[in-house]
C-alpha cells in the first residue's frame, strides 16, 4: 500500500506541485482584493471562507440551496448529481467543507487530463505547461468554485480515458455518473455509442452485451425527469426553468444590440471572444486529434450555442478540453509567445474573479 503510494506521488508530482500551487494563488487572490478594497459586497470570516470564497454566488448558491432545501421553482434548472455530493459532504464534515470540495478534485481532473494527454501522443515534455495554460485560462478559477465544471470534467475525462483503452464497462460507469450532474452527458453518450457500434475490432458476443447495458447512461436523467413529473407534474420543468435564467430563446443571442445585456459588457465580450477562438481551435485541429475526442470537444461547444445564446460560452468552452490541451500543447513549442499568451489569460482571470466577487455575472 505504501509502495502504491510512493509510486502515486513519483508519477504525478509535477502535477501536484502545479495543483498546490495554483490553488493556493486563486484562492487567495479573492482575500488580496477584499481587503485592497476593491469587492463592497461580502464580508467574510478566514475560517468559514478560505478556499470557498466563491461558493455561494450565482450558479454555486443555487447548488447549496437545492442541496439544504431541495428544489423550488426555478432551481429546477440544475441536475441533482451536484447538489447530492454537497449534501453527503456537509452531513459528513460541514457545509465549509463542501463548498470547497472542487479544490480537491482538482488534482484528480489534472491527472486524469495528464492520462488522456498522453494516450493523445502528445510529448510528455508538453503536458505540464499545457496543464498550466489551460488553469490560466480567463475562466478556469470555475474550477475551483462551487460550480460542476470540475467534477464534470473529472468523470469525462475519467471516461473518455477508458473508452480509449478500450476499458467499455468503466467507460459506461463514467457516463452513468455525469448522468446525474448534467444534461450534457447525452453527448458524452453519443461518442460512447459510436464507439460500441462501429468499433471493428470488439468481438459480437462483446458488443451485444455493452449495447444492451449502454442505456444506463441515460439512468439519471431519467429518474431526474421522473422525479418532476411526480413532485412537480411537469416533466419539461427542467426546460422551461431554463428561460428563466436566460439560456433559452434567440433574443439573447444578439446580445450587443441589447441594452439590457450591455450592463455586463465584459462577460459579453469574453464569451463573444470564445466563440470565435473556439471555432478557429476546431477548425484548426480537424483530423489532427482522435475522432471521439474531437466530437466530445465538438459538440460540447456547439450545444450552448444551440440553445440561441453565448450566455456562459466561456465557461462550459472548459468542456471542450480535449482540444484545448491539444491546441495548448501545440503552442506551447513557441515558448516565448505561449508564456505572454498565459501572462495576459491569468490577468483576465484575475479581473474576472474581482468581477465575479462583486456580483457580476462572469459566466
Amino acid at each position: 500500500m505504501i509502495s502504491v503510494f510512493k509510486n502515486f506521488i513519483q508519477e504525478n508530482l509535477s502535477i501536484i506541485k502545479i495543483w498546490i500551487i495554483y490553488t493556493l494563488m486563486i484562492n487567495s487572490l479573492p482575500f488580496i482584493i477584499y481587503f485592497l478594497g476593491f469587492s463592497k459586497v461580502i464580508d467574510f470570516s478566514f475560517n468559514n471562507y478560505f478556499f470557498g470564497i466563491w461558493g455561494y454566488f450565482w450558479d454555486a448558491g443555487n447548488y447549496m440551496s437545492i442541496s439544504q432545501n431541495g428544489y423550488k421553482y426555478p432551481l429546477q434548472a440544475f441536475f441533482p448529481g451536484y447538489p447530492i455530493i454537497l449534501k453527503i459532504v456537509a452531513s459528513i464534515f460541514s457545509t465549509e467543507v463542501a463548498v470547497k470540495i472542487n479544490s480537491i478534485l482538482l488534482l484528480p481532473t489534472l491527472i486524469q487530463l495528464k492520462r488522456l494527454m498522453l494516450k493523445m501522443n502528445l510529448e510528455p515534455k508538453l503536458i505540464n505547461i499545457s496543464l498550466i495554460g489551460f488553469l490560466c485560462l480567463p475562466t478556469a478559477f470555475f474550477l475551483q468554485a462551487n460550480y460542476t465544471e470540475t467534477i464534470y470534467i473529472l468523470i469525462s475525462a475519467w471516461g473518455l480515458n477508458n473508452l480509449m483503452s478500450n476499458n467499455y464497462y468503466k467507460a459506461i460507469l463514467a457516463g452513468f455518473l455525469l448522468s446525474f450532474i448534467r444534461i450534457s452527458s447525452v453527448l458524452y453518450s453519443l461518442i460512447l455509442f459510436k464507439k460500441i457500434s462501429f468499433d471493428e475490432k470488439l468481438p459480437k458476443g462483446l458488443n451485444t452485451k455493452l449495447l444492451i447495458i449502454f442505456p444506463t447512461t441515460f439512468i439519471g436523467i431519467f429518474l431526474y425527469f421522473y422525479y418532476l413529473h411526480a413532485q412537480f407534474n411537469d416533466v419539461a420543468l427542467f426546460f422551461t426553468a431554463q428561460k428563466f435564467w436566460g439560456r433559452a430563446g434567440p433574443s439573447s443571442f444578439f446580445y450587443f444590440t441589447d441594452p439590457v445585456n450591455m450592463v455586463n459588457v465584459f462577460s459579453k465580450f469574453s464569451e463573444a471572444i470564445t466563440l470565435v477562438i473556439g471555432s478557429i481551435l476546431l477548425i484548426k485541429t480537424y483530423k489532427k486529434v482522435d475522432t471521439n475526442l474531437y466530437l466530445f470537444s465538438l459538440f460540447h461547444f456547439l450545444l450552448p450555442i444551440a440553445t440561441g445564446s453565448l450566455m456562459s460560452l466561456n465557461r462550459l468552452f472548459l468542456y471542450s478540453y480535449p482540444v484545448i490541451l491539444y491546441a495548448l500543447a501545440k503552442f506551447s513549442k513557441n515558448r516565448r509567445y505561449f508564456i505572454i499568451c498565459c501572462f495576459f489569460m491569468i490577468i483576465l482571470q484575475i479581473i474576472s474573479i474581482g468581477l465575479f466577487m462583486n456580483e457580476f455575472f462572469i459566466g
